[in-house]
């Protein structure tokens, strides 16, 4: 009996290469296909087919996702704060190679591609919370605006094409491995500073609040959705739980048992105020929910961090 062929496009990445990993040890067939500069700190068993190839090269991309049956995508080469500084470069390396991604899948004959989109910033300011699938879409920065454009596209060629599309809004997921020099991954970023000795800084006054998830609860959510979703859709994913930057300080220092300096720093246009996604659409379709807490999460986050420096340190020695 043959195996299912997934392939993860950023499987390179923090998300990637975690879902990677996970997908081989479900008994996936699975195919890497990432940036060859920007190699994740994953490692892979060697049955996973590793491709190196950029998002642009477009012979790369159709060579990757040739004879798949799953494609999840993932690539981005962009942050909230750097697409909002040169949102046409945004458009250039991200939204016009998914379009072509598209096409590819198109003619590969996947069955269906899911998308991991962004819950933190297609809603923007929120009206309600927390916020549902059918919360008003209105992102203020240029992260968000081409997140939400790509959904529009999906929803496009599902119609027109009748492949299976799901759009995976994503809210604030952390772990072993997250890239921390993306600026992206306030706890990652957090965690690196309390190993090496450095003082927290708190955009604005710390009251911004987020839904914060561990990686391999993401994992296994996203595996959920292979061939159970029919035509288009869009589902949050995160904890359903809201944590302000001043409470993620308070919870860190509990799990450290020590107190941690801080400083504040101005807030950032781009951050909305308070993002707290309704899972309950996601938990329902595919039974499934959140199992790590929030202190766990860190703790776990944290050894890693620490495992890390106590292996750069005696590398230098």
């Amino acid at each position: 009996m043959s195996r299912t062929k997934v392939v993860v496009l950023g499987g390179f990445g923090f998300i990637g290469g975690h879902l990677s990993n996970y997908l081989f040890k479900q008994g996936y067939e699975v195919t890497i296909f990432g940036h060859p500069r920007e190699p994740g700190n994953c490692q892979f068993p060697d049955s996973i087919r590793c491709v190196n190839g950029y998002f642009s090269d477009a012979e790369s991309v159709k060579w990757a996702v040739a004879g798949s049956d799953i494609v999840f995508h993932l690539l981005g080469n962009s942050t909230p704060m750097s697409s909002s500084s040169i949102p046409q470069r945004d458009i250039e390396e991200n939204l016009l190679p998914t379009l072509s991604l598209f096409e590819y899948c198109l003619q590969a004959g996947v069955k269906q591609l899911i998308f991991i989109s962004s819950g933190g910033t297609v809603y923007g300011v929120p009206d309600y919370l927390p916020i549902d699938e059918r919360h008003p879409t209105a992102p203020i920065c240029a992260y968000g605006i081409n997140k939400l454009t790509i959904e529009h596209y999906m929803r496009f060629y599902s119609k027109m094409h009748g492949i299976d599309m799901s759009s995976i809004r994503l809210s604030n997921p952390y772990g072993p491995f997250q890239n921390i020099r993306r600026a992206q991954g306030i706890i990652g970023t957090y965690c690196e500073n309390i190993v090496s000795n450095q003082s927290l800084q708190i955009w604005g006054d710390g009251s911004v609040v987020r839904d914060f998830i561990y990686i391999d609860d993401v994992v296994t959510a996203l595996e959920k959705v292979i061939g159970k979703a029919q035509g288009y859709n869009v589902y949050n994913l995160g904890s359903g739980t809201g944590t302000s930057i001043n409470e993620l300080v308070s919870t860190l220092s509990r799990v450290t048992s020590r107190e941690l300096e801080f400083s504040y720093l101005p807030g950032r246009d781009i951050d909305v105020p308070v993002n707290v996604l309704d899972i309950s659409k996601f938990k329902k379709d595919f039974s499934w929910d959140t199992k790590i807490s929030l202190e766990d999460g860190m703790g776990f986050t944290l050894a890693w961090h620490q495992s890390r420096k106590r292996e750069n340190t005696h590398v230098r020695l």
